[in-house]
Order: C-alpha cells, then structure tokens, then sequence
C-alpha cells in the first residue's frame, strides 16, 4: 500500500507571500512550496460533502471509521482531484493554485464535469478508487500484502457489473486502484502451474510486454478524449517506434510486428479511425513483416538512400534481406573472426612466396 501525505502540487512563491513570521522566508523569493494534503485540511471537508452528494453509498461514513486502508483511498482521491485541477489546461478555472482552494461555487460544477460529462482517461484512476470503496470488490482489510487471482478476480468485476447494471467499457474501473502496489507473479501453462514473478523474466520478454501495452494504453486515452470547444477527439494516429528491436532476441523481433497488429485489432475504439505506425529500425526481422513499397533507407546523416532496392522484404528470407550490403557493408563475418581469417592467408601466401623463391 503506497503513503498518503505526496505532494500535489508545487506553487512558485512570490514577493507578496512574505512577511517577517512567514515560513516561506527559507525557501527565498521565486522558488516552489510543496503542497500536501495536510495543507488543505478546509478542502478535505468541503470535497467530502460535495462528493457524498454525487456518490450516495455513504462516502463520508468511510471516513470516519478510521479503517487504515479506507483512510489511504480517501487521501488518494482528495490528492487526485487537485491534481487534476492543477494539471489539466483545461480545469485550471476551478482551482485557486496561491489561495490553495476551490475558487467559489466552482466545485460542484467541476465534480461533475471530471465523474458525469468528461469521460476519459483523466478521471479513470479516481473512479477506481471510488468503486473500490462504493462495491467492496477486493477482499483486502489490512496494509499486510495480499494475493488476488486473476480470473477469481474477473468473475467479481463480472458480478459488479450485472448487479449494478453497469457497462461492459466501465470493467476499467473496478480495477484495483493505484493505492497499492502490484507484484505481478505468472502460472506457466508449459511447466505445471510453475510460478515466477514478473520482475524475473528476460529483458527482451518485459520489454515486448511494456512496449505493446504503453502503445495500447495510450491509444486508450487517446481514444477516451471527445470533441470538446478546449479540446478536439483525435480520429488519425501516428506511432513512431525508433528501433523498438533493443533487447529483443531474434525469435521477439520476428514476431513483434505480429503481437503488436493482434493486440491493437482487439481493441475496440470509438472515436480512432486509422493508426498509422512507423518504425525506425536497423531489424531485418522486423523488415520481413513489412512490403519493400513502405520502406525508406536512411543513410547515417539522415538522408534516403536512393539506390538502396530490396526487391523483396515482406515474407523475405532473413538470411537473404542480410546479404544486402544495406545491413552488411563487410559481409556477414564478425570483424575478429575477418581479421584472423585475413592473417592466416596473408600467412600462407608469404610462406608460399618464400618456398618458389628458395
């Protein structure tokens, strides 16, 4: 379970803070304060009013029954809907960042603006954290570290959302909200059920994992932004991979392009009509996967490189597409093995001059 007190913002203090008894004589004219949650002890009381009043499943009881996890989601969501307010161009109207306060009568419309009109991305982690106190879905009464089953635990979000008569797109939040921190421990399907944590699988598997599912998450929140009169819906994507294929082994990178396309076509988006990806790559194997049409060669300044013509790439032989002197200026000899190759001839040729001259 992650702490409480994080800073939310920090404000740039100016001259007319200062007086003699002012605290924030140490930090001098024109640096930052770091305000906590502690800070605004009036605001914490003025949201629980406000919020019980959207949330009718007894929000404030929450916070007094002093239970130690309860207390950390009511931080959470406090500090979060600041944040937001002070993150966000768009919500900068409803909080005064020097007065550190909602500004008058804006609270209500601003609530309601980040949980009923507004539905994207930005709200989605402060929902979660409301579903996991309004539904109780996640059996977990102490700071102690708990086990949650994957599909026990989809079965529940199931369960909540039948009950409650909820959409199948808002399964997102009832996931477990950020106030805890995740170990994520894998069955192997091969091996019997054998167990191993995330963190211990090759760098190449993590980054295969992290990178299709950073596209995917942020292709999400993209997705979740609606045409507005201070923002506009994004319906064309273009995602720039540069050289996606580090620490990927071979057999990754044969089959990046694949893995990517699947998981992208499994998601079903609202406003995106066409993604667009480009990829920056030195990878032959990522080459076999693409029609030699959409591919441009680069020199090393940057410029393309005209006589550069692969006659075929997509479902190419990669030993093939490596003979071209694109990749291979040398040959496909390591450059030691090339040199002690190199000396041995130079060797014999030397001994062979001295033989005919004796």
């Amino acid at each position: 379970v992650q702490g409480t007190n994080q800073v939310i913002y920090k404000r740039r203090v100016t001259s007319k803070d200062f007086d003699k008894t002012d605290h924030r004589t140490a930090l001098g004219k024109g640096s930052y304060e770091e305000i906590r949650i502690t800070d605004l002890p009036d605001i914490q009381d003025e949201l629980l009013r406000e919020i019980d009043k959207i949330f009718p499943f007894g929000f404030k009881g929450h916070w007094e029954t002093g239970n130690h996890i309860e207390t950390l989601a009511h931080h959470y969501i406090i500090r979060k809907i600041i944040k937001i307010a002070v993150t966000y161009p768009f919500y900068y109207q409803y909080f005064d960042q020097d007065e550190k306060k909602f500004k008058d009568g804006k609270l209500r419309g601003y609530l309601d603006l980040i949980f009923k009109k507004n539905e994207n991305h930005i709200s989605v982690k402060l929902k979660q954290t409301l579903n996991f106190l309004k539904y109780r879905h996640i059996d977990v009464y102490s700071h102690k570290p708990f086990e949650l089953d994957v599909r026990e635990f989809a079965r529940k979000v199931e369960e909540v959302i039948k009950q409650n008569k909820l959409r199948g797109e808002d399964a997102i939040e009832l996931l477990p909200p950020p106030i805890f921190s995740r170990r994520i421990i894998l069955r192997s399907v091969s091996e019997r059920g054998k167990e191993i944590e995330f963190y211990k699988l090759s760098s190449g598997e993590k980054q295969l994992i992290f990178s299709v599912n950073t596209i995917l998450y942020h292709l999400l929140n993209l997705d979740s932004i609606k045409n507005h009169r201070f923002q506009k819906g994004y319906r064309s994507v273009n995602i720039m991979l540069d050289e996606i294929e580090l620490y990927f082994h071979p057999d990754r990178q044969k089959e990046y392009v694949s893995f990517l396309l699947r998981r992208i076509g499994e998601v079903k988006f609202k406003t995106i009509q066409a993604i667009n990806i480009c990829f920056v790559t030195h990878s032959p194997f990522i080459l076999s996967d693409i029609p030699s049409a959409n591919i441009l060669f680069l020199e090393e300044n940057g410029v393309p490189k005209v006589d550069a013509v692969l006659s075929r790439t997509f479902g190419a032989n990669i030993h093939d597409l490596l003979k071209n002197n694109f990749f291979l200026l040398n040959g496909s000899i390591g450059n030691f093995a090339r040199e002690k190759i190199n000396d041995t001839i130079n060797f014999l040729n030397h001994q062979k001059v001295l033989k005919e001259i004796n």
